[in-house]
């Protein structure tokens, strides 16, 4: 037989995604028991900025909680010469729920600043603390 193949379909079909699923294709996994913490975006570049005090650029941060827990004692820290104006944010992120954070980019001087910005609490229920980052980076211009 030149020119044709044979293909056999039923069994094979199926060993073949047996086999897929035990060559490490992920099954979907449990959800978070606790609290969880989760920042978007996760990488924030601040526009060039005129130093010292030019326009400063804001970007808003977004947290969600997506555990099962509520989070108590939530806080975000500015850090460097990134600052807070605004936020939407209160002690208490309950399941499910977001709230955010103005995050304004103000250099004093010329040249590249990066810093993570870090929101952390509380879980509501076992006290374990969590957290998630943000990292935040801008050049200050002449």
């Amino acid at each position: 037989m030149t020119g044709r193949h044979r293909v056999r379909i039923g069994l094979g079909a199926a060993s073949f995604a047996v086999a897929l699923l035990g060559a490490g294709c992920l099954l979907p996994s449990a959800p978070v028991s606790g609290a969880q913490l989760s920042n978007s975006p996760t990488v924030a570049n601040f526009p060039s900025s005129p130093s010292p005090f030019g326009y400063m650029p804001n970007i808003q941060i977004t947290v969600t909680n997506t555990g099962t827990h509520p989070v108590d004692n939530l806080h975000g820290q500015p850090i460097g010469v990134f600052s807070i104006p605004s936020q939407t944010c209160t002690s208490t992120l309950g399941t499910g729920q977001s709230c955010s954070y103005s995050v304004q980019f103000c250099p004093g001087a010329v040249g590249p600043y990066s810093d993570p910005f870090v929101v952390s609490g509380d879980d509501a229920v076992t006290g374990t603390p969590v957290s998630a980052t943000t990292q935040l980076s801008g050049i200050g211009t002449p």
